[in-house]
């Protein structure tokens, strides 16, 4: 029998997810199709959350694994090692998704592509609108993003397990920061991409992070891209002309285009000194396309970069 090469192996990690379990179900349920698989990795739970898995019935094949100790990188890469196909989808247990998720993710795979996002919204403590996250859709958009590490989200990932093999899966000393270290690796060996759409509800809770987790995060965020800089491959096709041009081809194609290109300038302001390049004008630009966005939207956007950058630096702490 032939195997579908875009079927996915969809992996949860699961610490004391009891409460979230019936809604991710039926998430999963509602995402995924024939020869897709559900792999659930129980993380150390003291909760119920071990005899809920092994109870649960599904269409599709379904795998439990479990860790008597909480360690996310490994309970991920065991769980990517038990996985049967060659499309990893990331599901957290306590976030929401779209139903047409997977649907649209699986519509930009390739063998060139090592890794799909999508835009996702955030929510405090499941309840409370914090904003929208529009991700960068093309491959050297979402590379210059990864400098502000907020738009490349860990939970909404899809990614090519040979490529995660190839680069050598999560890293144990990477820890709080292993998605960016996984993304900044693939890079290297494929595209990075998005699809514009609200894949993600990503809810933010008080209880989640402590301070110190969050001050090691922004650590090991800033080691890791400080060693990435060093690599001078892994930036050499960011040059203005085809940026500019890549960026007109796609965001006048999508939804939020102007709000998608103020973010790339976000990022570029801050990467380009980094690498001793030139800062790129988009004034022209975003003329053009903020005839896709209402004024409002372009006022809140174009303050929100500026108010809010320090608001976002806390943000990106949290992104663990």
């Amino acid at each position: 029998m032939s195997v579908d090469k875009k079927s996915v192996s969809a992996l949860v990690p699961v610490h004391n997810g009891e409460r979230w379990l019936k809604v991710i179900f039926a998430q999963l349920e509602a995402n995924l199709k024939s020869g897709d698989e559900i792999i659930f990795v129980e993380n150390g739970s003291t909760d119920s959350s071990l005899e809920i898995l092994k109870s649960w019935k599904s269409s599709l094949p379904v795998e439990v694994l479990s860790l008597r100790h909480p360690n996310l990188v490994e309970a991920l890469n065991l769980g990517v090692s038990a996985s049967s196909n060659n499309w990893i989808a990331r599901f957290d247990v306590d976030d929401s998704y779209s139903s047409v998720r997977i649907e649209k993710q699986r519509e930009l795979m390739s063998e060139d592509v090592s890794a799909i996002f999508t835009d996702y919204r955030m929510l405090g403590n499941g309840k409370i609108k914090l904003g929208k996250i529009y991700s960068p859709i093309f491959p050297r958009a979402t590379l210059i993003s990864l400098i502000n590490s907020q738009r490349t989200a860990h939970p909404s990932s899809v990614f090519n397990k040979e490529a995660f093999l190839q680069v050598g899966g999560y890293v144990d000393d990477d820890f709080p920061a292993e998605d960016l270290s996984l993304w900044l690796r693939l890079a290297k060996i494929g595209s990075l991409v998005s699809a514009p759409i609200i894949g993600l509800d990503y809810n933010l809770r008080a209880n989640s992070v402590s301070s110190a987790g969050q001050q090691l995060a922004l650590q090991k965020k800033d080691k890791l891209l400080r060693n990435a800089l060093l690599d001078l491959n892994l930036w050499k096709e960011i040059d203005s002309e085809s940026l500019l041009e890549e960026m007109d081809q796609f965001y006048r194609r999508v939804g939020n285009g102007f709000e998608r290109a103020l973010l790339l300038l976000w990022d570029l302001k801050k990467l380009l000194p980094l690498l001793g390049r030139q800062p790129i004008t988009l004034e022209n630009n975003l003329k053009v396309l903020s005839g896709n966005s209402s004024i409002l939207n372009r006022v809140f956007w174009a303050s929100r970069l500026i108010i809010e950058r320090e608001a976002r630096r806390v943000f990106r702490t949290l992104r663990v």
